[in-house]
């Protein structure tokens, strides 16, 4: 998960976008909670002619103080001669090495960088790294969740832990214009990269998935089916080889927008007379299986409860293939700060059902 994961906080914070004239602020929250809020309007940006041709490196600052290696500094190119944060985080999953926080204390100026750390031990740690790499940038012990309302409103949130829910103080505390950076997930599929923009009016953010990406939870919305007995079970064939979910992450992401409540996971079923694993689903009242070996066979799916889940599960992969097998790409999300989480296929008016 480590290569993935600095793969996806690289291509996330990339994906923050071009500051123009404008500079943004930006949170970062990690998968221990931990929230960079940066507020970029008084840093200057000084254009360089590695800048001007498109191939700029990352420079880590602070690496060997922060504990995490330097080595990985990814080449991007940019899309227009405006210079634009550069920024190459580390391949660890939070910031309480201090990494991130060094890099873009280095890129905007320590005193634009408030990182929120959940864990106070982990939160001293990072202060005492930064300091001890002469960036005074300020460390919070708090929920990176709720936002830091003292510092808001901000033009860049970025969070570094996956979420099933986009809190609504989130919203409340980017401004309008602002862009929300998220790695997005359902218990079915954790998930994509997702990219917000909020409306003029503050009242809802919405845009594409712009990535695949794979982030640890924010511990307060890690997937828990709860318990619940296994009984009355209909067996029967598959009518979708469980493979062409359990292998195309496009087809597992867009199942599980269309039903976010499904919980999934592949299995070893060594006392199976094919010896084969199983693709499992559940919502924490109906139970489903399929076999990978013989998924055609009539046995081959077991279905437990008041819902027909892996025929569910069959009819939400048909809309994919029916749509085009669109790339999550093509899916979007429209948060309103009323909680309302709206996901949709092209454009915002096209809402998944």
């Amino acid at each position: 998960m480590g290569g993935a994961l600095s793969g996806g906080i690289q291509r996330s914070l990339v994906s923050i976008g071009n500051i123009g004239e404008r500079l943004p602020g930006i949170l970062v929250t990690c998968s221990l909670l931990v929230g960079e809020f940066i507020r970029w309007r008084e840093c200057r940006w000084e254009s360089t002619a590695e800048d001007r041709a498109g191939t700029a490196r990352v420079r880590p600052v602070g690496a060997a103080a922060a504990g995490t290696p330097a080595s990985r500094t990814p080449r991007r190119t940019t899309d227009s001669g405006t210079p634009r944060p550069r920024i190459c985080p580390s391949r660890r999953s939070h910031t309480g090495t201090g990494w991130t926080a060094g890099l873009l204390s280095r890129q905007v100026g320590a005193e634009n960088v408030t990182s929120v750390e959940l864990d106070p031990d982990l939160a001293r740690r990072a202060r005492h790294r930064l300091h001890a790499a002469g960036l005074r940038s300020t460390v919070i012990a708090g929920d990176g969740t709720l936002g830091h309302p003292e510092g808001a409103p901000f033009d860049r949130v970025h969070f570094t832990a996956a979420v099933q829910r986009l809190p609504s103080a989130i919203i409340d505390q980017t401004a309008p214009g602002g862009v929300i950076l998220v790695p997005y997930g359902t218990p079915f599929c954790n998930g994509a990269l997702l990219r917000l923009t909020v409306a003029e009016d503050g009242q809802s953010a919405s845009g594409p998935f712009v990535e695949d990406v794979s982030f640890m939870w924010v511990r307060d919305q890690r997937p828990d089916s709860g318990e619940f007995d296994i009984g009355d079970i209909r067996r029967g064939a598959s009518g979708i080889d469980p493979a062409a979910v359990a292998e195309q992450t496009h087809a597992a992401f867009a199942i599980g927008l269309r039903m976010p409540d499904l919980f999934r996971q592949d299995v070893w079923a060594g006392y199976d007379r094919f010896g084969t694993g199983r693709a499992e689903v559940w919502d924490g009242t109906s139970y489903a299986h399929c076999r990978f070996a013989d998924w055609a066979g009539p046995h081959a799916v077991s279905q437990s409860g008041p819902r027909s889940l892996w025929d569910e599960v069959t009819a939400a992969h048909g809309w994919w293939v029916g749509h085009g097998k669109p790339d999550l790409t093509r899916l979007g999300m429209t948060v309103t700060v009323s909680g309302e989480h709206h996901p949709w296929l092209d454009e915002p008016g096209n809402v998944l059902h």
